[in-house]
């Protein structure tokens, strides 16, 4: 058996994880079509999203409502590549911005940039409205900027009515 690190179990991981996505995206794409696939991808995200909500909120002990969301989603972003800020607007909200999105960067590379836009519209506001009903269901998200659409980071906005 191979020795490997700490940080080779990860990045092996990490990459199997990025490449099944994407391979199971493609291949349900030539069978059926984008649209179909774009479909697919959505209603896996959105379990895997609360999957994801509920093993970091019960592994940091988070408590509901946006601390807990912003904490959950901070880590979460910075495990899947996404190097993040929170500021926080107030006790009613706070914005995550992403600076770097591997998931576009893999479309870039693998010459697919021309579906970006659309997968980012849909996978990534299901991804982070999921996540955040797992900390309350009143929280309300908007996404006013995305790399993927060209800009130069992605903004989620979470907020909630007092």
């Amino acid at each position: 058996m191979i020795k490997l690190s700490e940080q080779q179990i990860q990045d092996y991981l990490k990459r199997s994880y990025l490449t099944v996505d994407g391979l199971w995206f493609v291949k349900t794409e030539e069978k059926h079509d984008f649209e179909a696939a774009l479909y697919m991808d959505n209603e896996v995200w959105k379990v895997m999203s609360k999957i994801q909500a509920h093993l970091l909120k019960q592994m940091g002990g988070l408590a509901d409502g946006l601390p807990g969301l912003a904490e959950a989603l901070e880590t979460k972003m910075t495990l899947d590549g996404h190097p993040v800020e929170i500021k926080w607007q107030g006790e009613s909200g706070f914005e995550i911005i992403v600076k770097k999105c591997p998931w576009h960067e893999l479309r870039v590379k693998s010459g697919r940039i021309n579906i970006s836009p659309r997968i980012g519209e849909v996978i990534c506001g299901t991804n982070m409205t999921a996540i955040a009903a797992e900390f309350n269901k009143d929280i309300k998200v908007e996404r006013p900027f995305r790399i993927c659409s060209g800009d130069a980071a992605c903004r989620f906005r979470f907020s909630i009515n007092a």
